[in-house]
């Protein structure tokens, strides 16, 4: 029988733990990380799936595509997520959506009975969503997402590749500067490697968002958000974001925001280890030059938090 032994002195808790809890959590888009990680906007984009999705029903262009990368818990052990997705308009009320997350920890060394050295493994996981949107009437959509997750964390006896589905719901609504949206995402069968299994990490969320413009060339967007978290049963609790945008011109945009985060019950840690909490602030920025947008957003949080440093930055494009 061989053994897995981690390589130098990552967290732990992120592989035996939440496995694949911490991909659901994790909203690859840029530009929504960079203002609190709220993902609610008068405006979609490529990853508009992953917040309120309602919103690309409404939107006047016929679709996006985008490719994203996440750097996250570069400070512990550098964990990796790329993201691949898009939305196509295919009538006036209504749109598709679709995208591929894919996690990858930290190397790991198989190791026989002896200690002796006899191979490396990358654990994984991997999700796919594919999403649909309608436009009730010219401010208000509703939209669902179906999703199937996989993954391997351990090539050892006794372990085996996940598999399960989950769904998000969710109500967009739009009107003059005013936007607001409701979802409740990752309502779904457990995710199981070899054992008993985890619930998805399953959430309600709120948030409200006003844009006001500065003559004719700027514009400051503002959102708060409110989420529970309901699912795993161990992780539940409260936790919200505010976060603000300048855009100058449509092609110039600086964001930030802050996320207060559910400290003693949440999947990414364990409180004894890290005993303060996920809270954190946010700085992102962007560029839109002709129908291409490459934004950046960092979060900054104290020395003591496992996601300090962590970083996304994407690429996306309208058509």
């Amino acid at each position: 029988m061989r053994k897995i032994i981690i390589i130098l002195f990552t967290i732990p808790v992120c592989i035996s733990v939440t496995r694949g809890q911490d991909i659901l959590s994790i909203v690859p888009d840029a530009r929504s990380s960079g203002m609190g990680n709220i993902g609610l906007s008068q405006s979609s984009n490529a990853f508009s799936l992953y917040g309120y999705a309602g919103v690309m029903a409404l939107d006047s262009s016929k679709g996006a595509a985008g490719y994203s990368f996440t750097g996250w818990m570069p400070s512990y052990n550098m964990h990796s997520l790329h993201a691949v997705a898009g939305y196509w308009k295919f009538s006036k009320r209504q749109n598709i959506s679709a995208g591929v997350r894919y996690f990858s920890y930290p190397k790991v060394i198989t190791t026989d009975n002896d200690g002796s050295i006899i191979g490396t493994f990358t654990p994984f996981d991997m999700v796919v969503d594919l999403g649909y949107g309608y436009a009730i009437n010219s401010h208000l959509t509703v939209a669902a997402i179906a999703r199937y997750v996989t993954g391997k964390i351990s090539d050892a006896e006794g372990t085996k590749a996940a598999s399960a589905f989950g769904a998000d719901f969710g109500i967009y609504f739009c009107k003059n500067r005013i936007s607001a949206g409701l979802a409740v995402s990752n309502i779904g069968t457990k995710i199981n490697y070899g054992g008993a299994g985890s619930s998805m990490p399953a959430r309600a969320k709120v948030a409200g968002g006003y844009s006001l413009p500065i003559g004719n060339r700027q514009v400051i967007n503002s959102v708060a958000e409110a989420a529970y978290a309901f699912l795993p049963e161990n992780y539940t609790g409260f936790e919200a974001g505010v976060g603000a945008e300048y855009v100058y011109d449509k092609r110039i945009a600086v964001r930030a925001g802050y996320r207060l985060g559910n400290s003693e019950n949440n999947p990414v840690v364990v409180p004894n280890n890290f005993g303060s909490s996920l809270s954190y602030a946010t700085l992102g920025i962007g560029v839109n030059i002709w129908r291409c947008s490459v934004d950046a957003s960092y979060i900054f949080a104290g020395s003591e938090s496992p996601i300090r440093n962590s970083f996304r930055m994407s690429l996306s494009l309208k058509f």
